[in-house]
């Protein structure tokens, strides 16, 4: 494939619709970038010879019901990395998944993808303000007195899992909230 662009039918309700693909694009993330290790990609676009290309045919995603906003977030995180794919929605990542997975799977999307679960994973097990050592949280200590006051004023905190004595009769119970980066 000499061609630097090329027109290639999406799926859009039961009808193709046609973008722009940049090759060169592509050919250069599977050569020296994050695609590289993406064998079966590869391909796909015709990169590498291999049992799922034909000669000279462009990609047509329709036909693996690819529509233009997926290949789009596809190509944004591929650019952007995890970065990108901690904002997306629940409903983009699993179609991010689903795109990656059409691919034959693409290991820079599950490197990045299990780095953002490992993360998620070791946040959820800071309990106590003490764990918290880079900063990620708003504590608040209440006394378990003052729990059902506290849970109706501060909704958008929720229970650590941790508490101590406080006294023989009176408990501090431990909640969090995500800081906003601004």
């Amino acid at each position: 494939m000499d061609k630097e662009y090329v027109l290639c039918n999406f799926f859009k309700y039961n009808q193709p619709c046609k973008y722009y693909v940049n090759l060169m694009e592509l050919r250069e993330m599977c050569e020296n970038g994050v695609l590289k290790d993406a064998k079966c990609f590869q391909f796909l676009f015709g990169f590498q010879t291999g049992p799922f290309k034909k000669n000279d045919n462009v990609f047509d995603f329709s036909q693996f019901h690819i529509t233009y906003n997926e290949w789009s977030n596809l190509l944004t995180f591929l650019k952007q990395g995890q970065p990108f794919l901690e904002k997306l929605s629940q409903n983009d990542l699993n179609d991010l998944t689903e795109i990656c997975n059409k691919f034959g799977g693409i290991p820079f999307f599950d490197r990045s993808f299990s780095n953002i679960l490992s993360t998620k994973k070791s946040i959820k097990s800071i309990n106590k303000p003490q764990d918290d050592t880079e900063n990620l949280f708003l504590w608040k200590a209440v006394i378990d007195t003052q729990l059902q006051s506290f849970n109706n004023t501060h909704q958008d905190y929720s229970y650590s899992g941790h508490y101590e004595n406080f006294s023989n009769i009176t408990r501090v119970f431990y909640y969090k909230k995500e800081r906003t980066i601004t």
